[in-house]
């Protein structure tokens, strides 16, 4: 900036210094805008959900326990909260059912009902 603006001297006033940290807070917030606009939407992962589980490990399966699930799924729905908006897709237009179960231990399992 200093040498576009022909600015005289060897030394960059404090001045311009401030406006290229404001131009480069300006670009930076540009890239992290593009790059989250495209991170895949609820209904994607969904989609890429069902389709892993008609074709995946568990292909054959009517039921799956949700940790067995997550734990083979495809790697961007291993984050669980992606994984768990995922499945509420799929249970709210009903392609799954997601059963609780307590265990003697006093914990709760979850078991995945698909529905082909």
């Amino acid at each position: 900036m200093h040498f576009f603006y022909e600015f005289k001297g060897d030394e960059i006033d404090v001045a311009t210094l401030n406006y290229i940290f404001m131009i480069m807070e300006y670009y930076y917030q540009q890239a992290v805008n593009i790059l989250t606009a495209s991170l895949s939407s609820d209904e994607e992962d969904a989609k890429r959900l069902w389709e892993w589980l008609m074709t995946g490990p568990f292909s054959g399966a009517n039921s799956v326990a949700k940790s067995e699930i997550r734990r083979y799924a495809p790697y961007q729905l291993r984050d669980v909260v992606r994984y768990n908006k995922a499945l509420k897709y799929l249970e709210d237009i009903g392609r799954i059912y997601i059963k609780k179960y307590k265990n003697g231990n006093g914990t709760v399992s979850q078991i995945i009902d698909i529905n082909r």
